[in-house]
């Protein structure tokens, strides 16, 4: 599947990246720096604290080594706009609101009514699931997680290399995510599994492997569609059918293709 990979490893070492304001002041872009010699892959719902307002990631972008890029985003903490020392990627959103982030997104009309509505819709849901505990004064989604986020139990070793995975919750498959050999996405699964607000006991089942297999099935038959014929260099395909969102993007010749379950229970908690 996609194109073949190249020689050069992509890292999810966020560590090295630099972020700053878009100097024109526009919110729902940030500065991104790499200062590396390796390309790094961003993934939409990462978040970015710090800076002006806490950020997330609105769709995928990979930062070649020795870059700098305006990345799009969206503001995840309403009642703060002042300065704030340092900016770093600290986890990654719960997918009913990176969802909220992609389900309006159109790539031609960036910057216009389109991201104005997908803004909106993502202080909407970070609003509501601020409002059932009343935690944080800022409404930062960073806090949020902060409070929410139970102990993570990190079954992985170091040094492994994932090209893809599923996450589960109570017995359904929830989020897909895979990419060409040379991505590593083993950081991004640990973040997505830490975003998961799954501590209800009602989700506490096993997932049968015909589950994921059918999950699987039903991701692969959508990437036929024409939605997801390749258009060029770091451009996202996003479809949408009754039970998925599919989002696929190509990176030279790399790839990295996701798709959410649009039906789980975990994405109506808002």
């Amino acid at each position: 599947m996609g194109p073949q990979a190249s020689g050069l490893s992509v890292s999810a070492d966020f560590s090295g990246l630099l972020f700053e304001e878009y100097e024109e002041g526009d919110p729902n872009l940030i500065v991104v720096s790499n200062p590396t010699d390796t390309p790094i892959l961003l993934l939409d719902g990462l978040v970015v604290s710090g800076l002006l307002q806490d950020r997330m990631i609105s769709q995928n972008v990979m930062i070649h080594p020795r870059a700098t890029e305006a990345v799009e985003v969206n503001c995840v903490e309403r009642g703060r706009f002042h300065s704030h020392k340092g900016a770093s990627v600290v986890g990654r959103a719960p997918l009913v609101v990176s969802r909220a982030g992609r389900d309006q997104h159109d790539v031609e009309t960036v910057g216009g009514q389109s991201a104005r509505n997908r803004q909106n819709e993502v202080w909407r849901v970070v609003s509501e699931l601020n409002n059932r505990d009343r935690q944080s004064p800022t409404e930062s989604l960073v806090e949020i997680l902060q409070m929410d986020r139970g102990e993570r139990v990190d079954h992985t070793q170091d040094g492994e290399s994932w090209r893809g995975y599923v996450i589960a919750v109570g017995g359904e498959p929830l989020l897909l995510e895979v990419a060409s050999e040379e991505i590593n996405l083993r950081a991004h699964a640990i973040l997505a599994a830490d975003a998961v607000t799954a501590g209800d006991a009602r989700y506490a089942r096993e997932t049968e492997r015909s589950e994921i297999q059918k999950f699987i099935e039903a991701f692969l038959e959508q990437l036929e569609t024409e939605a997801f014929i390749d258009s060029g260099d770091g451009v996202t395909r996003n479809g949408q059918s009754d039970n998925l969102i599919v989002s696929v993007t190509s990176f030279e010749r790399h790839y990295f293709a996701s798709a959410i379950n649009n039906r789980h229970p975990e994405l109506a908690v808002v």
